[in-house]
């Protein structure tokens, strides 16, 4: 009887806690997931216990659904760049050759699946960050030289390197795989996915593919689908905007990234 009471006692106790979890994380303003509950067992018999999160296709996946874990966890993945030390000190080679090997070799490991990244201004700000630190390991030389005079700024290394910023080259993912969803049509389980996010008003990721569509003066799914029907359309579009961002906003923000980069 008396472990039969604990066990009510520590039940209620669980439940509590949970509904304070959830009502912390809506003050946050975290988006709370609710999931059916399914009980899994192994070959034999025994259940299994849940866990919190899992990598999945290369991509650390929570029980939240959030994507700042898989963002710190690729932005620690960049420092593949040290290995590549020996590259970055050939004289030999040109700036602009260095740039597409950091781009192939680097930037492709540290935005990898970047397209369904829900991504704040903070995880914005650490992964900007995190690439022009890694461009000035790459350029060098001359950013030693700059030391003497004045600071080499974060557009003349992506000047130098042929590089975008990182909020232009996840936007440019992000709508390429919107392209390509909608182009496989109605009956494609991503595309549905996809107009479900698009539609849903709380939705992070939705919100940030609308924003793309106006910037780009897409009224909506309909006018998206028969846009990019024209698989030509989106890279010109693409290449005249600049990669779906202007260079004045470039600007606007380089102040506040360079207090973070050292």
């Amino acid at each position: 009887l008396v472990g039969s009471e604990m066990c009510i006692r520590d039940r209620k106790e669980l439940s509590r806690r949970r509904v304070t979890r959830d009502t912390a994380a809506k003050k946050r303003g975290e988006r709370t997931i609710k999931a059916e509950p399914v009980e899994v067992k192994s070959c034999n018999g025994q259940k299994l216990t849940p866990c919190g999160s899992f990598v999945y296709l290369g991509s650390l996946t929570n029980n939240k659904g959030e994507s700042g874990p898989e963002i710190r966890r690729r932005i620690k993945a960049g420092e593949v760049c040290r290995s590549l030390g020996k590259v970055w000190k050939m004289k030999g080679l040109p700036l602009k050759l260095k740039g597409r090997l950091f781009a192939a070799f680097v930037l492709s490991v540290l935005l990898y699946n970047s397209e369904v990244w829900d991504n704040g201004k903070r995880e914005m700000e650490d992964l900007e960050g995190k690439v022009v630190y890694l461009m000035r390991k790459v350029v060098g030389e001359k950013v030693r030289k700059e030391k003497e005079g004045e600071r080499m700024s974060n557009q003349q290394l992506r000047e130098m390197l042929g590089i975008e910023s990182v909020e232009r080259m996840i936007r440019k993912r992000r709508l390429q795989w919107g392209a390509h969803s909608a182009r496989r049509g109605q009956s494609d389980f991503t595309w549905k996915g996809m107009m479900r996010e698009v539609e849903d008003e709380e939705s992070a990721w939705g919100q940030q593919i609308r924003k793309d569509w106006n910037e780009l003066e897409v009224e909506g799914i309909e006018q998206w689908m028969k846009l990019v029907e024209n698989k030509g359309w989106l890279r010109s579009t693409l290449r005249s905007s600049g990669g779906a961002g202007s260079e004045g906003e470039d600007t606007a923000s380089e102040k506040r990234k360079e207090k973070v980069i050292h």
